[in-house]
């Protein structure tokens, strides 16, 4: 009998570790602003299709808790629908509070309490940064190249219109380098600084 006692004991102790090792404490709650009572998903991007791993509801102040899923360190995103989301970084010990307004998340968004996705939204400004200057420098070369006629010489001339783009874009190319260098420097020093972490590791083998 008392062995009995002991065994039964033992397996209830046993149990309650193995069910206490999956409550990783993870939380992921936030407010969203322009919302309407929205059901917004939680989706793992693993493989060539994101995954739902949980759902709910916003309330009628804003407010919204995800409490089904404890993640393992990975790429997640809250998604309202395929072109509106917030990309997220997110490890079973965060405790992460998600702001932004639903009708742009993607470029509205701001976490707390996740320090994989706050490196992962630096690198990503580092980028959308240089990508933005680049796309100045091209819109500046489409208005000399108009301002020069160099569509209505390609017409008559061909060989002329090609030598004054071929000298515009020499001008223009020292100002391009510039920007892919310093975008460069940027990431280097982001990445020398965060060299253990998730999300600098997956940047490196993209």
């Amino acid at each position: 009998m008392n062995k009995l006692i002991v065994a039964s004991t033992l397996a209830l102790a046993l149990f309650a570790c193995e069910n206490s090792g999956r409550k990783s404490g993870f939380e992921l709650k936030g407010t969203f602003t322009n919302s309407n009572n929205e059901t917004i998903y939680l989706e793992k991007l693993t493989g060539p299709q994101p995954v739902v791993v949980d759902s709910t509801t916003i309330d009628e102040k804003g407010n919204f808790e995800f409490k089904e899923y404890d993640p393992k360190i990975g790429f997640y995103r809250i998604k309202v629908t395929d072109a509106n989301f917030a990309m997220l970084v997110l490890d079973s010990a965060d405790k992460v509070t998600v702001t932004g307004d639903m009708k742009d998340l993607g470029n509205s968004y701001k976490v707390d309490g996740s320090p994989e996705t706050v490196l992962f939204m630096a690198y990503n400004e580092i980028s959308k940064h240089d990508r933005t200057r680049v796309d100045s420098l091209s819109r500046i070369f489409e208005n000399l190249a108009s301002m020069l006629g160099l569509d209505q010489l390609q017409a008559v001339n061909p060989e002329l219109a090609a030598k004054r783009g071929d000298s515009l874009s020499k001008t223009l190319e020292g100002v391009y380098m510039e920007i892919v260098n310093q975008a460069s420097e940027r990431m280097a020093v982001k990445i020398r600084e965060n060299l253990n972490m998730f999300s600098t590791i997956k940047i490196g083998r993209a």
